[in-house]
């Protein structure tokens, strides 16, 4: 009879994921980008989105989607919404209270209680 041997090498355990510690990479790498300096010269890259009514439910996801989409190019969101969107006309919350507004956003005086 013919024996089979296994020579080959043994696989190694899985490496050990610091998730607390991803966790903490990944939110600061979204508030940098958030927040980092709005340049004049146009160079600091943005996705404006404007926010139309159409329902509380759908404006906040809809916000939520364009955060996620800026962030996974790395730009800085601005969010640009009408003056009585159904956010701001059907709760007692800004769109502030929901995403802070970004560096560009309270540069350029957009969003919800940007200055």
């Amino acid at each position: 009879k013919h024996q089979h041997s296994s020579s080959s090498p043994a696989t190694p355990p899985p490496a050990r994921v610091d998730l607390a510690q991803l966790y903490r990479e990944a939110v600061e790498y979204v508030r940098s980008l958030h927040t980092r300096a709005c340049e004049d010269d146009g160079s600091t890259p943005v996705l404006v989105y404007r926010v139309h009514l159409a329902g509380w439910g759908n404006e906040l996801s809809t916000v939520i989607n364009a955060f996620a989409h800026a962030t996974a190019e790395g730009r800085t969101l601005i969010v640009a919404h009408e003056d009585r969107t159904t956010l701001s006309s059907l709760t007692k919350y800004s769109q502030a209270d929901i995403l802070l507004p970004s560096s560009c956003e309270k540069k350029g005086g957009y969003g919800g209680d940007a200055k």
